[in-house]
């Protein structure tokens, strides 16, 4: 049993940093002097111990800087966003010793959150998460970042992988709107805080730049590249007076723009009949026209059995229907193309 006990703070600036205590068995083993001795330990230690806080935080904060830099860096490098990200969680791996990061975009045919093949720590078996009922769907759903220090504690969420007790969840933006969520999760309890929060927070913002760049980047090559066809397709076209030979310059203008079945239809000279002149179905969808149907090339179509179609030749305006299971479309084609579509999945048309 300790008879004799000494019990000293650490104070800097008057603030309480620690205690410091020394305990013998033996009764009145501390003297004067040994407190002023202690005392003087004491204040060396709590300097000390400050000196090294005060260093671990600038080490801390520039290490921090540097990864800031290198994501900012990654960004503005290339306009090839795979590349940025995963230059980008390579960078938060090392520095932070994260367990696990991913990168989740929202896929809006199934209302889910699907992880990004550029990950550290996560594996492919549950690529998606709910929007409801799970970290980065509330994240996303909410705009606001979800810190969660110990999954046993607090509120059930769904997370990507099942041995979770940390996780934080950050939006990533793109002007007003959030367009992905960045998800840090580890099995360790308390993993996470304010610092982490903080670095991952200013990350999320430099890969919104990044996916921006790389969306502007892509609508631009886009657009170029539909204007190089308009010039071909105009240029071909425009030099040909065949028929046949017009209608084979415009189908190759439109496989290559769409790469999607695409059927050319003229109008007869009696004005109440179309007949089908050219077609192409890509080969990865051979079940777009099954080998039981007769190819719809060559077939009339008379334009008092689809009032759809007799509307939109006599407007000429162009139908762009993104569900095909809307009268408008169904009024458009005839049966056999119908039953094609729905056999091969197509899910819009454009005429």
């Amino acid at each position: 049993d300790m008879r004799s006990v000494a019990v000293l703070p650490l104070v800097v600036r008057d603030q309480l940093i620690g205690v410091i205590s020394a305990q013998s068995p033996a009764p009145l083993a501390f003297d004067e002097d040994d407190r002023e001795l202690f005392a003087s330990i004491a204040y060396q230690a709590a300097i000390a111990v400050t000196n090294a806080r005060l260093y671990e935080e600038v080490n801390r904060r520039l290490d921090e800087a540097n990864l800031v830099q290198e994501v900012m860096l990654a960004a503005a490098s290339t306009l090839d966003f795979d590349l940025a990200l995963e230059r980008a969680i390579k960078a938060l791996h090392r520095t932070l010793g994260v367990d696990r990061l991913g990168f989740l975009l929202y896929d809006e045919a199934d209302d889910t959150l699907v992880l990004h093949p550029s990950l550290t720590g996560f594996t492919q078996d549950a690529p998606r998460l709910p929007l409801k009922g799970s970290t980065v769907g509330q994240a996303y759903r909410t705009g606001r970042p979800v810190l969660i220090s110990d999954r046993s504690q607090g509120p059930s969420y769904v997370c990507q992988s099942p041995d979770v007790c940390s996780a934080l969840a950050v939006p990533v933006r793109i002007g007003g709107h959030v367009a992905a969520v960045l998800l840090a999760e580890s099995p360790q309890p308390r993993a996470f805080g304010e610092d982490e929060l903080r670095v991952l927070t200013t990350v999320a913002g430099q890969l919104g730049v990044a996916l921006e760049n790389a969306r502007l980047y892509q609508e631009m090559a886009q657009h170029t590249h539909s204007l190089r066809l308009l010039a071909d397709g105009s240029a071909g076209m425009g030099g040909s007076l065949k028929t046949q030979e017009i209608v084979a310059h415009l189908q190759s203008v439109l496989v290559e723009r769409f790469q999607s079945p695409c059927f050319i239809s003229l109008v007869e000279p009696d004005g109440e009949s179309a007949t089908v002149v050219a077609g192409w179905v890509p080969d990865w969808m051979p079940d777009w026209m099954p080998d039981d149907q007769p190819s719809p090339v060559g077939r009339r179509v008379r334009f008092s059995e689809q009032d759809g179609l007799s509307h939109m030749i006599e407007t000429r305006r162009l139908v762009y229907e993104l569900d095909l299971d809307q009268e408008q479309w169904q009024a458009l084609v005839g049966e056999p193309e119908r039953e094609a579509m729905q056999q091969a999945g197509t899910t819009a048309g454009l005429v």
